[in-house]
């Protein structure tokens, strides 16, 4: 069966009257101006130049001018007809995929996918819930304030000498930053997750200023 995609203003207006099936035509309609297709004919296995006949029930089954007559007998599917490479639209991509950390759940001890919780309390340096786990009941204290981090932040890593570290757990700040802006403190810096532990890190009178660094493929 042909779809014929030759009027670029009415690509979308076919109906049904302007189907044939590949088995009941001879050649269909002339060649096209010669213009290369980005896809090969899955019958001869040549590169197409003209017209491209594209199956619209398969993701990747195409056939040129010369082998579409006796398409039917071997791939009886629906067809279209692309002229120019240009005619040809590919559909919109689908939903983005939900970002997986580089973190296990402590609970279910699978790879957190989609929304990461991980605990900022300073005796679980190291405690990260997946969205599922963390909504359940008696998992983790109460107490402890959860961080939730949505997305996985991928970038590429610092060069030597660039890096800045934070000044509570002495690792390098990955993501948010936050700098002390008080002249007793030239050189003291938070990270994100050090900034919201519950216990105090920092005078509560001293200005922090929020910068944003350079990720490395890990998460905050």
């Amino acid at each position: 069966m042909l779809v014929d995609f030759d009027d670029k203003n009415d690509q979308a207006g076919w109906s049904e009257s302007s189907m044939v099936f590949p088995s009941a035509v001879g050649p269909v309609g002339p060649l096209g101006v010669g213009e290369l297709h980005n896809a090969h004919c899955d019958r001869c296995g040549r590169p197409i130049v003209g017209a491209r006949y594209k199956c619209i029930d398969c993701p990747d089954w195409d056939s040129c001018h010369e082998c579409f007559p006796g398409v039917y007998g071997i791939h009886p599917h629906k067809f279209v007809r692309v002229r120019e490479a240009a005619d040809y639209i590919r559909p919109p991509a689908g939903p983005a995929r939900p970002p997986v950390h580089e973190a296990t759940c402590d609970k279910c001890l699978n790879k957190v996918v989609g929304v990461r919780y991980k605990c900022t309390h300073p005796n679980c340096p190291d405690f990260d819930l997946c969205e599922n786990c963390e909504a359940l009941p008696d998992v983790h204290p109460t107490t402890h304030v959860m961080y939730k981090i949505r997305s996985a932040r991928v970038a590429t890593a610092p060069r030597p000498g660039t890096s800045i570290f934070c000044d509570r757990c002495e690792n390098v700040i990955l993501g948010v930053r936050w700098k002390c802006m008080h002249p007793a403190c030239p050189d003291f810096d938070l990270c994100e997750i050090c900034r919201l532990r519950p216990i105090p890190n920092h005078p509560a009178n001293h200005p922090l200023a929020q910068y944003r660094t350079n990720p490395i493929r890990r998460t905050v």
